[in-house]
């Protein structure tokens, strides 16, 4: 009936918010795999979900256009935990909740410029290359996630990495 475009809308975000769950569940059991290498974790977590998001803007069929959001969900979801136990472990508690704060605008603020931006893209080039944008420009953000996991192993007597 009427009701079916909303109500398969309905499972699909259902499925997708389940699996956010499943995501910062597995959080733990991968950071504990990684040798709790937090930033290698939500590195990894950033690329999954940035590939992912690029899949599904080139998928035609809906099963696999399905598959590519949720898994865009679920490892975007993994990388929660980690960044915040590295936040944790790296503001002190005097700093903490206006760090929080500052985080929690430039959140705000790039979701607004991104909003400006992609619908600007999306009018020009079509939803589609926004979609390989934003999955890009996620993936590539593994980058200093990766530099964070290097200065930590460096602080905790691990391989030392020079930087040229």
């Amino acid at each position: 009936g009427s009701d079916a475009p909303t109500s398969i809308f309905g499972l699909l975000m259902a499925g997708a918010f389940a699996l956010g769950v499943v995501g910062n569940l597995a959080s733990i059991p991968a950071s504990r795999l990684l040798d709790r290498r937090y930033g290698l974790v939500a590195a990894l977590a950033y690329l999954a979900s940035g590939t992912a998001i690029v899949l599904l803007a080139t998928r035609s069929g809906m099963p696999a256009a399905i598959a590519a959001f949720w898994a865009a969900y679920l490892f975007n979801a993994l990388s929660d935990s980690p960044i915040g136990t590295l936040l944790n472990a790296e503001v002190p508690s005097a700093q903490r909740s206006a760090t929080l704060s500052v985080v929690s605008l430039a959140g705000y603020l790039g979701a607004g410029a991104g909003s400006v931006a992609f619908g600007a893209l999306a009018q020009a080039s079509g939803i589609p290359v926004v979609w390989v944008v934003a999955g890009v420009l996620l993936a590539a953000s593994c980058l200093p996630l990766l530099a964070v996991d290097r200065l930590r192993r460096g602080a905790r007597g691990g391989p030392r990495v020079t930087v040229p």
